[in-house]
């Protein structure tokens, strides 16, 4: 239960509001000069707190991609910057919950050796485009100075063309299919090691099934599913992640068309 607790506030954290209205026409036509309609950067919010003698006590760093329409854009593309930033934002925000208070507790805790024993909280963002999908991935590092430290892994991915966050599941012609193919995929090599199918949870195949869920990314030529520690196996300290070639995850031809893997 617990477990299922943690999972669930994770998810809570980072799951973005899925709310895609019907299929629109392009946002922008560039002119000769242009290549997008947009820039994005990496925007970095960050603090330190330190004792008496500046001496590191607790730290947060917390990097978000920030979408802004280049000059002469029409309004269709500030719309859809504004919906983009507004999740990332919205994330940040939950992070800081959390950052502001890491110098209060950290000043409280009596395992804080300033400058080297000292608290720490980092989210890193990476992003890249997969046909009309960006797909934007976060890491987060927290270190409370517990047994070890809680990363965890999600992602986003955002339709460029309609202007929204979409589930895994939507990109595929048949979201059924598609996931049990990604499934039965995850399955299979999880079969494949002796070792780590003796430690699994009893249940681990429920898990497995909600895998959109899990941190979802577009590399390359392939899907990746990414489970943080502990979510499929209580000793798998490290988070367990598997490649799931596009041909064979049954996305359908419009599915393998939003990620422009059509001729």
């Amino acid at each position: 239960m617990k477990r299922l607790l943690s999972v669930m506030m994770v998810l809570a954290l980072f799951l973005p509001m899925i709310s895609c209205g019907e299929p629109a026409q392009a946002i922008w036509s560039p002119p000769a000069d242009a290549t997008k309609a947009y820039t994005i950067e990496c925007s970095v919010t960050g603090d330190r707190t330190t004792d008496a003698q500046g001496e590191l006590l607790a730290e947060y760093r917390y990097e978000i991609p920030v979408m802004e329409a280049v000059d002469g854009a029409p309004d269709t593309v500030l719309e859809v910057a504004e919906t983009f930033n507004a999740e990332m934002q919205a994330l940040l925000d939950s992070c800081m919950t959390t950052g502001r208070q890491l110098g209060t507790w950290s000043r409280e805790d009596p395992r804080v050796e300033g400058g080297s024993v000292y608290y720490s909280d980092r989210l890193t963002a990476s992003w890249r485009e997969q046909g009309s999908i960006l797909c934007v991935t976060f890491q987060r590092y927290e270190d409370r100075l517990g047994p070890h430290p809680n990363v965890t892994y999600n992602a986003y991915l955002f339709d460029l063309d309609r202007a929204c966050y979409v589930d895994p599941l939507e990109l595929a012609d048949d979201p059924e299919a598609f996931r049990e193919a990604v499934a039965e995929q995850i399955l299979e090599d999880l079969q494949k090691d002796a070792d780590l199918q003796l430690g699994l949870y009893g249940d681990y195949a429920d898990a497995v099934a909600r895998w959109n869920e899990a941190c979802v990314s577009l590399e390359g030529e392939a899907l990746v599913v990414t489970f943080s520690a502990y979510t499929l196996a209580p000793h798998a300290a490290g988070p367990l992640s598997f490649r799931i070639p596009y041909e064979e995850a049954e996305l359908g031809e419009g599915g393998l068309a939003l990620l422009g893997l059509t001729k």
